[in-house]
């Protein structure tokens, strides 16, 4: 295999499927930092470690849904496992795995990997963490799921079964497929094919696609199937003469990019009228969702208007301390989570409290009073079209698995249907090592 037909990571393969044109941004948004963190509390096993209560629930969601799959996995066929305890089994967390050999495949660590304590390593099982709050598309078709799944399989020459799930607290719902070695290296080839005709294709403007793989690509300034529509419908409607071409910043002189900087507002402009009446005309037919996109509900939050003067109504700051409130304090609202976390400290600082591990239950127990709570305001939960990717690159992706769905009110997993997640194994087996 040479240079070009190595493979991108496994988490960017898909998008390639569903734009040939993409590229990985460079850029990490606050989307991108919230799952960092959330993936380090999971991988620490510490959600405190998260202040928002909302985000601190999923991780420990995740960490109780993986160990009741284990468990199930473990308790179903031990003589894969090697033993009747889950707790014996071997976790490491982000795992790195070397790529298959020959394929030049970069990046991919495992969230979860869970093998046995010793061998014949036989069966394993990984799991991925998905904070966001948009369905993927399930294991079985996923190709960043079946690459890490080839990788164990390439690790481990005896291994005949890895288990994979992708678990997505915010939607309250996982993906699980248990991967024969035959399957998966079919699916994983297929893949590979694939994927690299549609890097053959990159530089073919026609063959680009937008859609999911917009929102992290790092080609939106300059791609061709984003902007000659675009200019093209800014042209008919204004009766302007705009030309319909793909730009070009390094090329451009000062008038050009100042034309194109014009065009980039209208763009955000014309794009957010439009999302806007779309969303309106759903709401005004009494729809729920759109073809190929489904509705996404947020909770309700509260903010803190004017913080420093809301710190200064618990009247827990000292006279000497007043001073620093604003400092503390400048904004003009703020989040109440992030708001609890600051004032504790400080009055940790003022007061010599003891250092807080439990920031909420240290704030109940100042009392900030009823002179406090009248900044507090309670901010509605929005609710959004959010697109739905599509699943295998085919086909759009439909629905999650409702069997697996977590149960919201106590944050516990539901049982399993074991029948359901291991109907591929064979039910009479023995502990024979064939290696």
């Amino acid at each position: 295999m040479t240079r070009k037909e190595s493979l991108p990571s496994p988490s960017q393969q898909l998008s390639n499927l569903l734009c040939p044109g993409y590229l990985p941004s460079r850029v990490s948004g606050p989307d991108a930092e919230r799952g960092t963190l959330l993936h380090l509390a999971a991988e620490k096993e510490e959600p405190p470690l998260i202040l928002d209560s909302n985000d601190r629930n999923l991780v420990v969601m995740c960490l109780e849904h993986h160990n009741s799959h284990l468990q199930e996995l473990v308790k179903t066929y031990p003589k894969y496992w090697g033993t009747k305890n889950w707790r014996e089994v071997r976790t490491y967390r982000e795992k790195r795995l070397p790529a298959p050999r020959g394929t030049g495949e970069k990046g991919g660590i495992i969230d979860v990997l869970d093998v046995p304590r010793h061998g014949p390593y036989r069966m394993a099982a990984v799991t991925d963490y998905k904070f966001g709050y948009k369905p993927v598309v399930p294991v079985v078709d996923n190709p960043q799921m079946i690459a890490y799944a080839m990788r164990v399989f390439s690790a481990f020459r005896y291994m005949e079964f890895v288990d994979v799930s992708i678990l997505l607290p915010a939607l309250r719902s996982a993906s699980h497929h248990t991967f024969t070695r035959k399957e998966c290296e079919t699916k994983y080839h297929a893949t590979r094919n694939a994927v690299l005709g549609a890097l053959a294709s990159s530089e073919d403007h026609t063959t680009y696609n937008p859609g999911t793989a917009c929102s992290f690509c790092d080609r939106k300034a300059t791609c061709p199937a984003l902007q000659i529509p675009f200019l093209a419908t800014i042209r008919r409607e204004n009766q302007v003469d705009i030309p319909t071409k793909v730009w070009d910043f390094v090329a451009a002189d000062e008038k050009q990019l100042s034309a194109y900087r014009t065009l980039a507002s209208l763009m955000g402009d014309f794009a957010d009228v439009a999302k806007k009446a779309v969303d309106a005309e759903v709401i005004a037919r009494g729809m729920e969702s759109l073809p190929e996109y489904r509705r996404i509900r947020r909770k309700e939050t509260y903010v803190v208007n004017s913080p420093a003067e809301a710190l200064r109504a618990t009247k827990h700051v000292p006279s000497h301390m007043k001073n620093y409130v604003e400092l503390i304090f400048p904004e003009k609202t703020l989040g109440f989570p992030t708001f609890m976390y600051r004032a504790v400290k400080f009055l940790h600082l003022a007061l010599e409290l003891p250092e807080a591990k439990d920031y909420e239950q240290a704030w109940e127990n100042l009392n900030p009073g009823k002179s406090f709570r009248m900044f507090v305001e309670k901010k509605p939960g929005i609710s959004y079209l959010s697109k739905v990717p599509k699943r295998g690159y085919v086909q759009m992706l439909e629905n999650v698995l409702e069997y697996e769905l977590m149960n919201v009110t106590t944050d516990k997993v539901q049982d399993v249907d074991p029948h359901d997640l291991y109907e591929i194994l064979p039910t009479n087996t023995d502990n024979t090592d064939n290696s």
